[in-house]
């Protein structure tokens, strides 16, 4: 009997992992399909354009670091476009690599993210990653492709610190969203590591550090603003001698009390303009 209930347990968690399988697939399919279909009727917008034009028409990847600093984003995604762009491919190509990273996203966090079917097709499903992720060939992909890679390697933090700190440090040069999340992120496992004290060689997190340290330094040398758009105005419409302006005025109140509102509460008005609208506003 009891050789009879393991033999029908194991058939029973086989037939699991193969309809788990069909699932996994079936529904990775089906976003494929949707994607190729929206892509095919999406036309550029001009932030997606500026990307390939300059992977294009700068003449030396000096050139393409020297954008870095007025486009407000590392220059990874500009080195992915740069050999199909010059060999002579056209945009279209760049639609099709944008959609094999939004793809293994999706397929890493389909496969290992610790939720219910439902909650992870209504996920994929969802705005954000079937539209703004997807539809829209920036560089972002790559910032979800990182995350869901550094969630799913999350268990063997520890025991492979390495490569988590690659992941770490590939993030951080994605967008400037993905270095203030590499930097949470590397600050979390420091305290982790305080907290549990785990057996890892001083080797491998002297080499870890060094790489998070490597990548976020990169980021922050290519996102450096040049002179001739120094410094920031937004706020108060003067010249400054410095980045950074730590005045304590309400305009600068108001601006994050705006933020945190539409970060948290997020929509927009009813309308055929609702682009950056929200219903609710901040009182500042």
């Amino acid at each position: 009997e009891a050789g009879g209930f393991t033999k029908n347990w194991k058939t029973s968690a086989a037939a699991r992992s193969r309809r788990a399988r069909t699932w996994l697939w079936g529904l990775l399919a089906g976003f494929a399909a949707l994607s190729v279909f929206g892509l095919l009727h999406h036309e550029p917008w001009r932030d997606e354009a500026q990307a390939w034009l300059i992977a294009r028409d700068c003449p030396d990847l000096a050139c393409v670091l020297q954008t870095a600093g007025y486009e407000g984003h590392p220059v990874l995604w500009h080195l992915v476009l740069r050999p199909l762009a010059r060999v002579g491919l056209p945009f279209s190509s760049a639609k099709l690599v944008h959609l094999l990273i939004v793809l293994a996203a999706v397929f890493l966090f389909l496969r290992n993210a610790p939720l219910a079917r439902h909650q992870k097709a209504l996920f994929v499903c969802g705005y954000f990653v079937a539209y703004e992720y997807t539809l829209l060939v920036r560089n972002y992909a790559l910032c979800v492709l990182a995350f869901f890679a550094i969630a799913s390697s999350h268990p063997d933090r520890f025991r492979k610190p390495v490569r988590y700190a690659l992941l770490l440090a590939l993030l951080a040069n994605t967008a400037l969203y993905g270095l203030v999340v590499a930097l949470v992120l590397a600050a979390v496992y420091a305290l982790d590591l305080r907290r549990s004290a785990p057996a890892i060689r001083r080797g491998r997190l002297a080499a870890a550090a060094a790489l998070v340290a490597a990548g976020c330094t990169l980021c922050a040398w290519q996102l450096w603003p040049p002179a001739d758009v120094l410094p920031p105005t937004a706020h108060t419409g003067q010249i400054k001698n410095s980045l950074f302006n730590f005045s304590l005025s309400q305009g600068h109140f108001s601006v994050v009390s705006k933020a945190l509102v539409g970060a948290f509460l997020p929509v927009p008005l009813d309308g055929p303009h609702f682009w950056n609208t929200r219903m609710a506003y901040a009182p500042l």
